[in-house]
C-alpha cells in the first residue's frame, strides 16, 4: 500500500484540500537538496605592473563533484556581508577615487554545472591599480533533481533555416546558401509547413 504524506494550510483538511492549499504533498515532485556548500574564493593581492595602462586579468575557481550522473538543478548565492545575499552571477567594481575613475578594478562570480561537477569561478579585471586580497563568500545548493535542458533554438543572421530529416539523419539547411549535402528528403518542417517525401 502506497504511503502519502500531506500537510495542509491552516483551516484545510489534508485529505480533501486542493493542491494549492497543501504545504507538502509527497505525491507531487518536490525539489530535494543534495548538498549545501558554504565556502569562499580568495582573490590574492594582485600587483598591477603593466606600463601601457591596459587591463590585467586574474581567474580562480573551485570544483565540487556531485556524482549524480546528470546536470542537477542548482542555486548559487554570493554573501556580501551585512546580511546581504545576492543570487549569482554577481558583478562589482571599485573605482579608486572620484578624481581618478580609470584606476579601477572589478570582479564577477558565477558558476557552471555539468553531469559531474559544479564550478564556481571568479574573474578579476583591473587597470592602473593594485587589487587587495579579497574573500568572496558564497552559498551553493545542489539539488538531487535533474535540470531538464531543452535544445537551443537555431538563430542565424545568414537567412532562414529549415530542419530537414533525411532517411538516416537530420540536417539544418540554410536557404541563403547552396546545400553542401544534397540528398533525398524524407521529411521537412518549417514553421507551420510540413513536407513529406
Amino acid at each position: 500500500m502506497k504511503q502519502v504524506l500531506r500537510i495542509a494550510k491552516e483551516n484545510y483538511d489534508a485529505k480533501t484540500a486542493p493542491p494549492d492549499k497543501l504545504l507538502l504533498n509527497s505525491d507531487q515532485e518536490c525539489i530535494k537538496i543534495n548538498s549545501k556548500i558554504v565556502d569562499s574564493i580568495t582573490i590574492p593581492n594582485l600587483i598591477y605592473n603593466r606600463t601601457d595602462g591596459g587591463w590585467s586579468v586574474w581567474s580562480g575557481y573551485k570544483d565540487y563533484y556531485h556524482n549524480l550522473g546528470f546536470v542537477p538543478v542548482f542555486r548559487f548565492f554570493t554573501n556580501q556581508g551585512n546580511n546581504t545575499i545576492t543570487e549569482a552571477p554577481y558583478f562589482s567594481t571599485f573605482p579608486k577615487s572620484e578624481s581618478n575613475p580609470f584606476n579601477t578594478w572589478g570582479y564577477s562570480v558565477y558558476c557552471f554545472v555539468d553531469n559531474q561537477k559544479v564550478r564556481i569561478q571568479a574573474d578579476v579585471i583591473y587597470t592602473r591599480i593594485n587589487v587587495p586580497q579579497t574573500v568572496l563568500n558564497y552559498i551553493l545548493f545542489i539539488f538531487a533533481n535533474p535540470l531538464d535542458i531543452l535544445p537551443l533554438p537555431r538563430v542565424s543572421s545568414e537567412g532562414p533555416w529549415l530542419d530537414v530529416v533525411y532517411a538516416d539523419m537530420t540536417l539544418g539547411v540554410n536557404f541563403s546558401k547552396p546545400s553542401p549535402t544534397p540528398g533525398i528528403i524524407k521529411d521537412a518542417n518549417y514553421g507551420d509547413l510540413s513536407f513529406g517525401g
